[in-house]
């Protein structure tokens, strides 16, 4: 996914900030080339895709969550709501389990159970929560253009396919005058083309694996600098 921008005509510049948002992961890394690497946050607790699915179940709106709750926050009202955006010690670190928590709190104080949401509630919830998520990937980014000195800044990840989260971190990087760079649709989830794009690059610069290599679908610690 670090690399699925490439895939597009206009690509990431190194050095570069990459947001990666999935149902596993969210991280925000600084890619200085092909082969350094520097994380410089990440979840402490849920994945942003994992907060989306778990609020899009409180609602009874279905799995995956994500393209749920954008359908729903289309016809909300993002104000309607205040919900909060963890402020935590390592600035560059993400929280969504208060977020996940808070939601399931004015749930239940406004309507008693999950099961009860009224459906014309539905929208104003869903985009409240989605606008508070949007809202703490941009933070965190926001802190690291103000440290870095970056050339572009790239989206990716299952989560990138959500409008609003696009949206915000489009308007981020205009006022940085950065490039923003975040793949089509198609490559926002797990795809052969991204895995594809990467052996290449490796296979170019000379790192080569022998028939025995096995693949790791977690991030190894070694990959980060």
């Amino acid at each position: 996914h670090i690399f699925s921008g490439f895939l597009m005509n206009e690509k990431p510049l190194f050095p570069y900030l990459c947001l990666v948002v999935s149902g596993g992961h969210t991280l925000l890394l600084l890619v200085e080339n092909d082969h350094h690497i520097k994380k410089l946050g990440s979840t402490i607790d849920d994945a942003a895709g994992e907060a989306f699915d778990k609020v899009a179940k409180m609602l009874g709106l279905g799995y995956p969550g994500g393209p749920k709750i954008q359908e729903y926050a289309m016809r909300g009202n993002p104000k309607s709501i205040k919900f909060p955006v963890a402020q935590l010690k390592t600035k560059f670190d993400f929280s969504f389990s208060g977020l996940k928590t808070s939601v399931l709190r004015y749930i239940q104080k406004e309507f008693g159970d999950i099961s009860h949401v009224p459906e014309e509630e539905k929208p104003n919830i869903a985009a409240s929560f989605q606008e508070a998520v949007a809202k703490a990937l941009s933070m965190n980014i926001k802190r690291a253009l103000e440290k870095y000195d970056v050339n572009s800044i790239s989206l990716v990840g299952g989560v990138a396919a959500n409008q609003a989260i696009r949206n915000s971190i489009s308007e981020l990087a205009k006022r940085y005058s950065k490039i923003f760079i975040v793949p089509d649709l198609e490559y926002c989830g797990d795809n052969a083309a991204m895995i594809a794009y990467r052996g290449q690059i490796l296979f170019e610069n000379g790192i080569i694996s022998d028939l025995s290599a096995n693949a790791y679908p977690s991030l190894p610690k070694e990959m980060f600098v």
